[in-house]
């Protein structure tokens, strides 16, 4: 189970399925860094059954134009 809170800068993640944890995580992270929308066929997907490391070029351009404000407390 994973949850993020975008306006306030913070994902946290409570267990899930073992070999899921890292997709978990990239999924909350993501939605600091794209926003709260989900998008089939990749990483930001709805529901996380299998692993899927898939970005789409918005997605990848977004995440890096963000990247800095994480840090940038």
């Amino acid at each position: 189970m994973g949850l993020a809170w975008t306006g306030n800068g913070i994902a946290a993640v409570a267990g899930g399925q073992a070999d899921l944890l890292n997709e978990i995580m990239d999924h909350e992270l993501g939605h600091l860094m794209i926003g709260p929308q989900h998008e089939n066929g990749t990483f930001m997907r709805d529901t996380l059954q299998v692993i899927n490391r898939r970005v789409t070029p918005v997605q990848r351009s977004i995440m890096l134009r963000n990247a800095e404000r994480l840090g940038s407390f």
